[in-house]
């Protein structure tokens, strides 16, 4: 029985009547008493009950401070990480920056001095090509002038006829060669390109030799060991015309000599033959250091090119070197960046 039942019992005993008048018996009494010590028995359960809930509420406000207080740590803690995370990542997002502008800036250097060898490169080719051109007309004016000489020498002499015939072959076996070292360049321009054959008629050989320049620098990634070899292969067929070419000249002057000493010595009344021999020795003599210096041009050329071959390698591996570090960088990055929780 509850505190609250015990007490209605005992207001209902109190509240008895019979018949109008107050009345209590024996056997009320004996319930109002169990009453009362059932009630005194419910309020001290009360009291205790409330003694230990206090006490609970206690322990429970304690641990609920004492949570609050580890509650508010977390949270700072986590304000304090989550602040550090975030300047973190700018410091990333400033690095990344800096490293990208100095990447930039790298780029537009060696893209710079790639041009600028580029060009250096063309120049070179174009040199090359002017002295060709002049060389092809100072041999063009020296056998316009040496034909001229001999056509007039004809008119009196029949044994001109003969150095004429020897100087025409010396020049078609010099076509020939010239005509096989086009050949030899231009099969080496159609292997480079993919290409069908090349008309050669239609080009010059300092046109051939600027196209397989071109060629060159186009494929120096793909095929740079062949293009090296096939570049020392026509240079070497160059030398080899040059040095034929020389041969001939010499020999051309060499029969020029004997036969014009012969034609001294057989004609020595005449004085213009003897003015001819002697134009005609100082135009070989003209022609043959010119050959001499077109020749250490053309060596002095070869060695620039090979330097600056050689130049072009190591940069490339500079340049692929720093294109993998910076590469590398940037996945470093990217990834440290994956990894910050956002």
């Amino acid at each position: 029985m509850s505190y609250q039942d015990s007490i209605l019992m005992f207001k209902t005993i109190l509240k008895k009547t019979v018949d109008g008048t107050y009345s209590i018996n024996a056997k009320d009494v004996v319930n109002l008493e169990k009453t009362l010590q059932s009630a005194y028995t419910a309020m001290n359960k009360s009291e205790i009950e409330n003694k230990r809930l206090k006490s609970q509420s206690t322990i429970l406000e304690t641990e609920c401070d004492a949570l609050r207080v580890i509650l508010n740590e977390t949270i700072s803690n986590l304000c304090l990480e989550f602040d550090r995370r975030v300047e973190k990542f700018s410091y990333i997002q400033e690095e990344k920056n800096k490293l990208k502008h100095i990447f930039d800036n790298q780029l537009l250097k060696i893209q710079e001095e790639s041009s600028n060898r580029y060009n250096e490169v063309i120049n070179a080719v174009n040199k090359l090509k002017e002295e060709i051109i002049v060389k092809n007309t100072t041999i063009s004016d020296l056998t316009n002038d040496i034909y001229l000489a001999n056509a007039k020498t004809n008119e009196k002499y029949a044994n001109e006829q003969i150095v004429q015939k020897k100087l025409s072959i010396d020049l078609t076996n010099i076509n020939n060669e010239l005509y096989e070292g086009k050949c030899l360049i231009s099969g080496h321009i159609s292997q480079m390109e993919g290409q069908s054959d090349i008309d050669i008629k239609n080009y010059r050989l300092s046109e051939l030799i600027g196209m397989f320049t071109t060629s060159f620098i186009k494929l120096k990634d793909n095929e740079k060991n062949k293009t090296i070899n096939g570049y020392n292969i026509i240079m070497d067929n160059l030398r080899k015309e040059n040095e034929h070419f020389k041969i001939s000249i010499e020999k051309y002057k060499h029969q020029l000599l004997n036969e014009a000493k012969q034609c001294v010595e057989q004609k020595q009344n005449e004085l213009s033959l003897k003015n001819k021999y002697e134009q005609a020795t100082a135009k070989i003599e003209k022609l043959t250091y010119k050959m001499i210096n077109l020749n250490n041009q053309n060596r002095q050329l070869e060695d620039s090119l090979k330097e600056k071959s050689s130049q072009m390698s190591s940069f490339e591996q500079i340049t692929n070197i720093k294109f993998t570090e910076c590469a590398n960088i940037i996945t470093k990055l990217s990834k440290s960046i994956d990894r910050i929780p956002l």
